[in-house]
Formats: C-alpha cells, sequence, structure tokens
C-alpha cells in the first residue's frame, strides 16, 4: 500500500477492527512483556545513578520514568503539569537535540536512533517514550518511505505502529493523551499561535484526556503557559547534570522545593473534578481529529 493511500486512511475500518481485537492477540504479538524484561534492569541502573537527597524520586520519575508516590503525583496532576514527570515525546526530543550532531557523521542516524532506543528502555518503555521513538523514526526515514511531508501523518503512523507491537496499549491513557498531544501541538506550530494561545489550544484538544486526570480547569492553561517552558528547560537538564556533577544535588533540590512551594497554594485555589472518558469515545477523538488534520492539511494546499 502506497504512502499516499495509507495516508488518506482508507484503511481506516481495518484499523478500528484492531484496535477491537488487538489487545487479545497479545499473546502472539505483544512486544510489551519483552520491553518490560529489556527496561527492568537498565530503569535500576538509571535509578542508581542518582545522587539520593530529598527529591530523589521526583528527579527518578522525571528522568527514569519512575513512578513517583501518591502525594508529589497529585501535587503535579491537579496543576495539570504531571506531563513533567512523565517521560515523553519532549524529553526525547531534548535527547535528540542534544545528539544532533551525530546525524551529520556516517552511520549518524543509526547511532542517534540506538541512543534514543537505550534511552526508552532506561526510562521504562512507556507508552509515550516509545510512541515518540518510533515517529522520530518515521520522520528521519520519510523519504525512503515515500510518505507525504505532513507532521500529522508521523503522528497517525508511529501510533498505530505502537498499537501493532504493541496491542495493550490501546487502553493505556498516557499512549493515547501522547497522541493528542503532539497533534495539537503541531495545529498550534502551523497556526504560528503565540505561547499563550497555543496553551490554550493544547488544553482545549486534551480537555476530554484531562478529565481523567482532574487537572481540566483553566489554571492548568496558565501553569503550562507560564512554568511548563522554564521547567522542562531548566529542570530536566539540570537533574541530568546533577548524576554527572552529584556536588550540584542541592541545586537540583532547591529548584524542586521551590516549584512545589510555588504550585501547593495554587493547587488549593482550583476545585478538581474527576471524570472517566470511555475509553472508546477517547479513542474515536483521537482518530476523528486526526482525520480532520490530514484533511485540513490538503485543504489548506488546495488554497495556498
Amino acid at each position: 500500500m502506497s504512502g499516499a493511500k495509507f495516508a488518506n486512511y482508507r484503511c481506516m475500518p481495518l484499523i478500528i477492527f484492531w484496535l477491537w481485537i488487538g489487545p487479545s492477540l497479545n499473546t502472539v504479538l505483544d512486544l510489551g512483556p519483552t520491553l518490560n524484561l529489556l527496561s527492568d534492569p537498565l530503569q535500576k541502573w538509571c535509578v542508581a545513578q542518582i545522587p539520593f537527597t530529598t527529591h530523589h524520586e521526583l528527579t527518578a520519575a522525571m528522568l527514569c520514568g519512575l513512578d513517583p508516590s501518591r502525594t508529589n503525583a497529585l501535587v503535579f496532576q491537579v496543576s495539570g503539569l504531571y506531563h513533567l514527570l512523565v517521560v515523553s515525546g519532549g524529553h526525547l526530543a531534548f535527547f535528540a537535540n542534544l545528539l544532533q550532531p551525530l546525524l551529520r557523521v556516517r552511520f549518524g542516524r543509526l547511532c542517534t536512533f540506538v541512543a534514543l532506543a537505550l534511552y526508552s528502555l532506561t526510562c521504562g518503555a512507556q507508552p509515550p517514550v516509545v510512541r515518540a521513538l518510533l515517529q522520530w523514526l518515521v520522520v528521519h526515514n520519510r523519504h525512503r518511505l515515500g510518505l507525504h511531508s505532513h507532521p500529522g501523518l508521523y503522528t497517525w503512523y508511529s501510533g498505530i505502529l505502537c498499537l501493532i507491537l504493541v496491542p495493550a496499549w490501546v487502553h493505556s491513557l498516557s499512549f493515547w493523551l501522547s497522541w493528542l498531544a503532539t497533534l495539537a501541538c503541531q495545529l498550534a506550530i502551523s497556526l504560528r499561535l503565540s505561547a499563550a494561545m497555543g496553551a490554550l489550544l493544547i488544553h482545549m484538544v486534551l480537555l476530554p484526556g484531562l478529565l481523567n486526570l482532574g487537572s481540566a480547569h483553566p489554571m492548568s492553561v496558565v501553569n503550562n503557559w507560564l512554568l511548563a517552558p522554564l521547567l522542562g528547560g531548566v529542570l530536566l537538564p539540570l537533574c541530568l547534570v546533577t548524576c554527572l556533577v552529584p556536588s550540584l544535588a542541592f541545586v537540583r533540590d532547591a529548584a524542586w522545593s521551590w516549584l512545589i512551594l510555588i504550585l501547593e497554594p495554587l493547587n488549593q485555589m482550583v476545585t478538581t473534578t474527576s471524570f472517566q472518558t470511555p475509553r472508546l469515545g477517547l479513542i474515536l477523538y483521537v482518530l476523528l481529529l486526526q482525520i480532520l488534520a490530514w484533511q485540513g492539511w490538503i485543504w489548506w494546499q488546495r488554497r495556498f
């Protein structure tokens, strides 16, 4: 099947059927147990490299994908910043940028992919980071695959490939949220929105999924507009540096402490309500947005 035919979603009924029956075939096709087996020792090694100080747990969550305690998770979940503690596409993009010089040398693309794959395993091979890894692979091989130059299609291919490799991820909320977040970011970039309007757009697109986390409130938009870029650009590199220079752990702990000190009173200003969005409804919502993204790109190309 050519990229164009696949891109026009003519195989959508087959994909929906796979989403329905795929999890029952996991004994034959599911790579989840293999990923867990490979990632477990690497994740333990990653955690062991982090200086054991006050905020060791939060640092391990951000760098190694370790689940934070309920207390710490709730602080970030209510504020709408829980994605900072979930290793996802943003983390992978950070390390991919660090490895950018490798792409200029022979076999650089292969070396970069291996490095990013090892990092994904080190983080517990969580659905968001694996989906981002496969999207990186699709983007850097788009010419060989004959794909259209449309970012939404790369998200489509990587998402479907994830579900083929690990059908059980159809039940993963983090997987669908990462898919939605990627589509929303691509839309905000294509529309050239400001940081504030982009944060609002991303929040609105993610709203059906955020209802499950209790963070579907306006303060979440403000937090992601003002705090998320600063934290992603400062805390993640700082956590990484303290693994190499343990004596700087006190700076990292101070940053975490100040962040929690800011978030706790802000969280008290909002009323959180949790609503379990039906998983099938969330899946259909993601697929609908994916189709609209493609059709919108076609309309844009024809008009301009």
